[in-house]
Formats: structure tokens, sequence, C-alpha cells
């Protein structure tokens, strides 16, 4: 995996699903990272929890920490205060530019039986684009709405125990990461999982498309 590209729908989403395993790529196989958010911090967001600001900057930490800087998707109409994705062919086209802009081997997403209505679009977007691409293609489980995705069926799992401290430095970047309990389930979440992998912390995959 030399070439890896990780799509999600809003800042942090990655940093929550895969940062152990980008980290682990980047530094066991020198692998390049490109990381495309569907929802940007840079939007002029009405109704946000985290002030534009506070957001856009938790952002750019999160950047310096993975040593590039992220993309997004343009093509995001705002109605109501609030940018709306939207599954058709202007942004599968869109997408298109990110997935066949290198010859990837790995691409990695929202589970597309995420309960959050982004999270699902990206999913069908990526997927769609991913079509005639010949890289693999992986879905993430995300803290907290994986708790009642049924459709998630996991089964790769990867040994993220080096960097596990890195996953969690990401993740604080962002405000939610400063809520202990919050992170204390992030781990229990990476512990159960790397119970099934044979190691302290693992972070699960579902394999939709593989290449062998």
């Amino acid at each position: 995996m030399k070439k890896i590209l990780a799509i999600g729908a809003h800042p942090d989403d990655i940093e929550l699903g895969c940062a152990g395993t980008l980290r682990r790529f980047q530094i066991l196989q020198d692998a390049e990272i490109d990381i495309v958010y569907t929802l940007s911090p840079y939007h002029d967001v009405a109704d946000v929890v985290v002030s534009r600001d506070k957001l856009i900057a938790s952002t750019e930490a999160s950047e310096k920490d993975f040593g590039f800087t992220f993309k997004y998707l343009e093509s995001v109409q705002s109605i109501d205060g609030r940018p709306q994705l939207v599954n058709n062919n202007i942004t599968v086209a869109e997408m298109d530019s990110f997935v066949y802009a290198k010859d990837y081997d790995l691409i990695l997403t929202h589970s597309d039986g995420d309960y959050h209505n982004d999270h699902v679009l990206t999913s069908k977007i990526v997927t769609a684009s991913a079509r005639k691409s010949r890289a693999e293609l992986w879905h993430w489980e995300q803290y907290p709405y994986c708790n009642t995705n049924t459709l998630f069926k996991p089964n790769l799992f990867v040994n993220i125990d080096p960097y596990m401290e890195f996953k969690l430095k990401t993740i604080s970047n962002y405000e939610i990461g400063f809520d202990k309990q919050f992170i204390k389930r992030i781990m229990s979440q990476a512990n159960v999982r790397g119970v099934q992998r044979q190691c302290n912390f693992a972070e699960a995959f579902e394999v939709r498309k593989r290449n062998i």
C-alpha cells in the first residue's frame, strides 16, 4: 500500500476512523497519503456547535500532525446556513478528480451502514466514484455511530499499538477530543478490536473490494 486515499465527511472523521492505520502505513511503508473531506471547515455554517474559527484551527493542527494539507470537495451547496451534501453526478464527478488523481492502492471511507447521513452519503459518493479504480476499498467504523451499525461486518483488523497515541493526539485536536470519557471510549473500542487482532489496540475495517 504505497499510495492511499482516505475520504471522510467532516474534519475529525478520518482521525476517529483510521488515523492509526494511516500512520502505520506512513511510518512502516513510507506510504504517500492524501486526505479528502466532503464537507469543509471553511464553509460558512450557521448551526455548528464548535465555532468555525476553532474548527479551522483544529483541522490545521491535525494537518500539522499528519504532515500534509487536507483537500475538500467544492461542489457543495449551503442551504439554510448549512452545507448540503448530495449524491449526484456533480459530486461523483468531482470525487473522480480525487480518486483518479493518482494510481491509488487503497481507498478508505465511511461504512455505508453508519447512521450519520453525511457519512452515508460520503460512502456512497466514494463507492460510485471508485467503480473503475483498481484500488482496494475499505470501510471503517466510527464511534459513536458504529453502535447501531448492523451492516458493518469487519473482516480486517490493523494493529495500531505503536500508533494509538498518534490517533488520540489527532482526535484531541478537535474540541470533542478533550472529553476524557470520549477518549476512554475510543480506547475501549480499539482495545476490543485489539483482542480480535491479538494485540492491545486495533482499527477494524470491512474490505469491500480486494486486490490479491
